[in-house]
């Protein structure tokens, strides 16, 4: 049996190491935000990969758009962006417009299948589309519409590519 006396400091020191991980403020030199907040790595940082914050530290939104193909992949994650979210629809509509006045592309996103993760449609936390409009745009802004994830619907997520 621990001493209550160890038990208490046990317990103060394992709060007191848990807190500052996802607090307001952050002693990082690394971070960016500029709100005094914390930020997280895109899982996909090394392809382009950039997180999008979905609700107050709900979960994170992924992009990873590929210009040589058009293809736009999206992922979604806990509100740290270590493990994936796994979505109950097949699919969501996301608007892209590009700088050059292409107008208005409407993308379906659909669910992604893997046998890798046992995910499957319906019940994944990868989605993707592909339009030869997108092929070589290095910029973009997206209104994905209609998602909910972890319980919270969000109805229009304003995605600005790059930062």
């Amino acid at each position: 049996m621990i001493p209550m006396r160890i038990h208490s400091l046990l317990l103060t020191t394992l709060l007191a190491l848990a807190l500052p991980a996802c607090g307001g403020g952050s002693a990082d030199p690394d971070n960016t935000d500029g709100g005094g907040g914390h930020t997280h790595s895109a899982p996909h940082a090394e392809v382009g990969g950039m997180l999008v914050e979905l609700g107050d530290h709900i979960a994170q939104l992924e992009i990873v758009p590929d210009p040589s193909t058009g293809e736009v992949r999206l992922f979604f994650w806990d509100g740290h962006a270590e493990s994936p979210v796994r979505l109950a629809q097949p699919s969501f509509v996301a608007h892209v417009t590009v700088p050059d006045g292409n107008g208005l592309i409407e993308l379906s996103m659909a669910a992604q299948a893997s046998t890798l993760t046992g995910e499957t449609v319906g019940d994944s936390a990868e989605f993707r589309a592909q339009d030869d409009r997108l092929k070589d745009v290095q910029e973009f802004q997206m209104v994905v519409k209609g998602v909910t994830v972890m319980g919270a619907a969000f109805e229009k997520v304003s995605i600005s590519y790059p930062h």
